[in-house]
């Protein structure tokens, strides 16, 4: 187990430009994320190159509507583009667009204008811009939303690759999530992709159905429009934190460094909000799928969140505590605070109290000991590093004795440091807040 010396997480979307790097982009990810609406040969290649290394987030396409291309196109504003012959698109879009229509593509990539004759469709330019290989195409009229039949057949065969996490897209209500869990079980996390406005109204719900939820930025910013965005992104993470669920920041974080080997500076400030909002982990896409700098990318993201998170000093304390264990882990923070401790070890074999400390934003790693099923889930949570364990403690006696060992082994703590130990309530020895002097 490596600590990566930074407590907000990176996930990192594979792709082409990253074959050649393969192993120093997993040195940098916490957990790394394979898009399902490629072929099956493709995924199962990536699945081989990562080689267990690195827990890996599956991500469905939904009700998507798709470019097939596989090259970029350029285009300039006011150039005209034929459906068919310059872009290939799903069926269904010729079905669904209206003469007049505005199609959007990616995250508002390029616009283009329908103009639609009796043989033809084409599309005039509204902005000069790429289009990318694979991105969404949005059109004015709605289409179905949750999980398609579609995305059924995929999770049937991508399932025997054993996903630590299933992405679902376009999520509206937990019956959606149902679906998924009915298929896979609980032993796949899943992540529920939040970019519609049923999404929002039934964002509690679908909350505490999954065991994650992603701030789909670019797909929700069309949705509830731009001016609303940043409050929306609060409102989710606000919600994920209420209710114990970690919470991923998606879509456009190093936009510019797809072709740039550095951000601009708006984009910098974007992520120090983020984490300063509490956010757990930050998604990079294209940046490391397609993009031409995707090492420097990662190295630029976790530069800025080690530089970014020593500036925060304040963690999370709420006004009011509503049970024992919130007393516990409150308390926790507090001792954190007075003895300065390196780092805080917690018996948690459900993950629930190792996810609930990690709600707390501490500035210290939270070495949590979990059921072997848990061991690579808690990757996606801010500041958790995990050990499984084999058989359950028999007392508070010997939580301490293995935590003292765990972190000098684990290189997390050396002789005269502190370190804080506590216990979930699951865990059926008792409650437990100990600062451990290491000897």
């Amino acid at each position: 187990m490596e600590v990566k010396k930074r407590n907000t997480k990176i996930i990192t979307t594979i792709g082409p430009s990253c074959e050649n790097v393969i192993d120093e982009v997993l040195r940098y990810s916490d957990v790394v994320r394979i898009n399902l609406a490629h072929s099956f040969q493709s995924v199962e290649k990536y699945v081989n190159m990562i080689e267990g290394k690195v827990p890996i987030l599956m991500d469905l396409p939904g009700s998507k509507l798709r470019i097939k291309n596989t090259n970029e196109i350029n285009v300039k504003k006011g150039e005209i583009v034929k459906f068919g012959k310059d872009l290939k698109v799903d069926d269904e879009f010729y079905r669904l667009v209206e003469n007049e229509d505005i199609v959007t593509i990616g995250d508002g990539d390029v616009k283009l204008k329908i103009r639609k004759t009796d043989n033809n469709i084409i599309g005039i330019a509204l902005n000069s811009g790429i289009i990318y290989p694979r991105r969404g195409l949005s059109i004015p009229k709605e289409l179905p939303y949750g999980v398609t039949e579609e995305d059924i057949k995929i999770l049937e065969k991508v399932s025997k690759l054993e996903p630590d996490f299933i992405g679902i897209s376009f999520v509206t209500s937990k019956e959606d999530i149902r679906k998924i869990r009915d298929i896979l079980g609980s032993k796949v996390w899943i992540v529920s992709k939040i970019e519609r406005k049923e999404s929002l109204n039934n964002l509690k719900e679908i909350g505490r159905e999954s065991d994650a939820l992603m701030i789909a930025r670019g797909d929700l910013g069309l949705e509830v429009g731009l001016p609303n965005l940043p409050f929306v992104q609060k409102y989710i993470i606000k919600v994920g934190d209420s209710i114990g669920k970690p919470v991923i920041l998606a879509t456009q974080v190093l936009e510019s460094m797809i072709s740039s080997p550095i951000p601009e500076r708006a984009e910098v400030t974007d992520i120090s909000n983020s984490i300063h909002y509490g956010v757990d982990a930050i998604l990079l896409s294209d940046e490391t799928a397609i993009g031409n700098f995707p090492l420097q990318v990662l190295k630029m993201l976790d530069m800025l969140i080690k530089g970014i998170e020593s500036q925060y000093t304040s963690m999370k304390l709420p006004n009011k505590i509503s049970n024992v264990m919130d007393s516990i882990y409150f308390s926790t923070i507090t001792a954190l605070k007075l003895s300065k401790a390196r780092l805080i070890v917690i018996y948690s074999p459900s993950g629930k109290g190792a996810i609930r400390l990690s709600k707390l934003k501490p500035k210290v790693p939270i070495l949590a000991l979990v059921d072997k099923e848990l061991e690579r889930k808690l990757s996606l949570c801010y500041g958790i590093y995990t050990v499984k364990i084999d058989k359950k403690f028999e007392n508070t006696d010997d939580i301490i004795k293995n935590s003292r060992m765990l972190a000098i082994d684990l290189g997390l703590a050396k002789k005269n440091d502190y370190i804080i130990i506590t216990t979930e309530d699951s865990s059926s020895i008792g409650n437990l807040l100990k600062i451990e002097k290491i000897i």
